[in-house]
C-alpha cells in the first residue's frame, strides 16, 4: 500500500512537472538543494540493517532541550465585544508532552527538533482536511505545504513563477506588500480595472478589462513576453472588502486557462463571513441563531478558484493569522505537487519551515477544539471542531460590524449623504466613499488628466487631516493604487477595520470621529475656512 501511495505521488508530480517545468521562473530553475544524508542509488543488493544507529544527522537529543512539557490554556469561544478578561472564567487545556502518546498529536520531541522543509506531518494532515471539507481542488495532483504566514507564502510563489519577463496582473487597488513582492523579483506589474460597487454580481475584477488585455496582449504589450500571473484577493478583497460571486470566478479562471495564466488566490479573510446588515435590526447576528456549520461550509463560503481549477493553474495562498493568531506566522499552500515540490524545496534554502513549537500550539489546539466538538456532534466530521471555531470568529466579527455600522448609519456626516457605506460580506474592512462635490475637484482644462488627479488627491487628503483631528484613523484610499493616474478617480474613499476597537463605546467615538471630520471638510474645502496649506497635490509624501 505504501509503495502505491509514493509511486501515485511521484507520478502525479511528474505528470505536472512535464506540464509547467517550463513555467518556473529562471532562478527556480537553477535551484536545487540535495540533502547530503539523503541515502540515494544504493544497489538493491545491499541489505540495509532495519535497526540503523543514527550517527549521521546533527540534530540534538530531545533531552538535552529544557522543555519537558508545556500546558496551554485557551477558551473556545473568542472574546466579546464588551466582555473582559476574567480570572473566573473556566478556560481548557491541553499539553504538548515531550513523547507523543496517539497518532496526529504533536510532541516536543518532534516539533522542537529540525523538521521537514514541507512542514509537520500531523499540521499538513490538517491543513487538507480543511481543503478537503471546504475547497477541495477540481483535480487530482494536489496537495499542500507550510509557510510563515501569507506574506511569506507570497513572496516564495513570486519566486517560483515570476522573473524580469513576466507580467503580474493585479487588481487596481490591492495590498500594498505585493507590489514590493512584484518588484523584487523583476515582474512588470499590470493593473486590473475593478468595480467598486454594491452590486454583488459585479464586485471585482471587470471582465471586459481582463478578456481585452489578455486577448489582445500582443498589442498592449508588443515587446513583452506572454509569461502571466495573476495576483486576487477575491474574497474580502483589501482595500474595498468586496467579493467575487463564484459565477464570475469561474469566467475569470476560464478566461485565465486560455491564455496560460497562473492564479495566485490570496485568501486571508474568506472565513470570516458576514451575513448580510439588517439595517431595520442593526444588532442581528444569524451566528448566535440560526447559521448551521452545513449552512456556512455550504450557503455562506464563496468556493475558492482551486474548486474550478482542472489542471493546477492556481495556487492558493490562506493563513491561520485571522482566525488563530498572526503571531503563529503559519500558513500554507495549496497547489498542484510540482508546484509543492518546487515551493518546499525553497523553503529547504531559506527558513527551512515554519516555528516547529508553533506548529506544536496550533495543532493540538485543533486536535482539542476537534475532540470537544465531537463529544455534542458525534456524526461531525474531524475537522468541523475547527471550522466551528471559524464560525464563532466570524461571528464575533459580525458583531463588531454591526455596532460600528450601527453607529455609522445614526452620524450626522451619513444623514447628510456626505458618505455611503460599502458593506462587505466577508473580512474584517468596509469602504467608506466620501461623495465629493464638483467644485471640490474642478478643473480649468477638462482634458488636464493630472489636474483632476491632483485635485481628488488634496480633497482626500484635507479630508483625512480633519478625521485625523476628529479623533479616528482610517486608510486612504489612494495608498493602496497600482497605478494612482488610473484608479485616483475611483480612489476617493476610506478603508476602514472593525477588527481592533475593544468596546462599543470606542466603536462609537470612532464613527463619531469619522463623522465629524467628514463634516467639518465639507464645511471647509474649498472655501476661506481651510485651515492647511496643502500644496495643489495634497500632502506630500503621500
Amino acid at each position: 500500500k505504501d509503495h502505491t501511495i509514493t509511486y501515485n505521488y511521484m507520478s502525479d508530480l511528474e505528470h505536472f512537472k512535464q506540464v509547467y517545468a517550463g513555467k518556473i521562473s529562471k532562478l527556480d530553475g537553477v535551484r536545487k538543494s540535495p540533502r547530503f544524508g539523503d541515502l540515494v542509488g544504493i544497489p538493491e543488493s545491499v541489505k540495509v540493517n532495519p535497526n540503523l544507529v543514527p550517527l549521521a544527522g546533527g540534530q540534538p537529543f530531545e533531552t538535552l532541550f529544557p522543555f519537558k512539557e508545556i500546558e496551554v490554556e485557551y477558551s473556545d469561544t473568542p472574546g466579546n465585544l464588551d466582555s473582559k478578561p476574567s480570572k473566573e472564567t473556566t478556560n481548557k487545556t491541553y499539553k504538548i508532552p515531550l513523547y507523543k502518546s496517539h497518532e496526529g498529536e504533536s510532541d516536543i520531541a518532534n516539533a522542537f527538533q529540525y523538521q521537514f522543509s514541507r512542514g509537520s506531518d500531523e499540521v499538513l494532515d490538517k491543513t487538507k482536511l480543511i481543503i478537503e471539507a471546504l475547497n477541495k481542488p477540481g483535480y487530482e495532483g494536489w496537495d499542500t505545504v507550510l509557510t510563515s504566514g501569507s506574506s511569506d507564502s507570497m513572496n516564495k510563489i513570486f519566486s517560483l513563477l515570476v522573473d524580469d519577463d513576466t507580467t503580474v496582473l493585479l487588481e487596481e487597488f490591492t495590498y500594498p506588500n505585493v507590489f514590493h513582492n512584484c518588484y523584487y523579483h523583476g515582474g512588470k506589474i499590470t493593473k486590473i480595472k475593478m468595480n467598486v460597487t454594491a452590486n454583488r454580481d459585479e464586485q471585482g475584477i471587470n471582465i471586459e478589462y481582463l478578456t481585452d488585455l489578455l486577448d489582445n496582449f500582443e498589442k498592449h504589450f508588443p515587446d513583452r513576453k506572454k509569461k502571466i500571473v495573476l495576483y486576487t484577493i477575491s474574497t474580502g478583497h483589501n482595500p474595498t472588502a468586496l467579493t467575487e460571486s463564484y459565477e464570475k470566478r469561474k469566467l475569470i479562471y476560464e478566461i485565465c486557462k486560455k491564455h496560460g495564466v497562473f492564479i495566485i488566490e490570496d485568501d486571508p479573510y474568506g472565513y470570516l463571513q458576514l451575513p448580510v446588515y439588517n439595517k431595520e435590526s442593526p444588532l442581528e447576528n444569524p451566528y448566535k441563531t440560526s447559521v448551521t456549520i452545513n449552512d456556512f461550509k455550504k450557503k455562506l463560503l464563496v468556493p475558492s478558484y482551486v474548486t474550478i481549477d482542472d489542471c493546477g493553474l492556481v495556487l492558493r495562498m490562506e493563513t491561520f493569522s485571522k482566525v488563530a493568531s498572526p503571531g503563529f506566522r503559519l500558513g500554507f499552500i495549496v497547489a498542484n505537487k510540482f508546484f509543492i515540490s518546487r515551493l518546499a524545496n525553497i523553503n529547504n534554502m531559506n527558513n527551512r519551515n515554519p516555528s516547529g513549537p508553533s506548529q506544536a500550539v496550533l495543532n493540538n489546539l485543533l486536535n482539542d477544539l476537534s475532540v470537544s466538538y465531537k463529544k455534542t456532534n458525534p456524526q461531525a466530521a474531524f475537522i468541523d471542531g475547527w471550522i466551528n471555531w471559524c464560525m464563532k470568529v466570524a461571528g464575533e466579527y459580525t458583531n463588531r460590524r454591526n455596532v460600528l455600522f450601527k453607529a455609522l448609519y445614526q452620524t450626522e456626516a451619513f444623514e447628510k449623504q456626505y458618505f455611503k457605506l460599502l458593506e462587505p460580506s466577508c473580512g474584517m474592512f468596509a469602504t467608506v466613499i466620501i461623495n465629493l462635490l464638483p467644485e471640490h475637484i474642478q478643473v480649468s482644462d477638462v482634458h488636464d488628466k493630472q489636474e483632476k488627479i491632483n485635485k481628488i488627491k488634496r480633497a482626500m487628503d484635507y479630508c483625512f487631516c480633519c478625521v485625523l483631528e476628529a479623533g479616528a484613523v482610517v486608510v486612504l484610499g489612494y495608498k493602496m493604487t497600482v497605478s494612482k493616474e488610473y484608479s485616483m478617480e475611483r480612489a476617493n474613499f476610506f478603508r476602514i477595520a472593525f477588527s481592533k476597537a475593544s468596546s462599543s463605546e470606542e466603536f462609537e467615538r470612532g464613527a463619531k470621529g469619522l463623522s465629524d471630520g467628514i463634516v467639518k471638510f465639507f464645511e471647509e474645502y474649498g472655501t476661506d475656512k481651510e485651515r492647511w496649506n496643502l500644496s495643489p497635490t495634497g500632502l506630500v509624501g503621500m
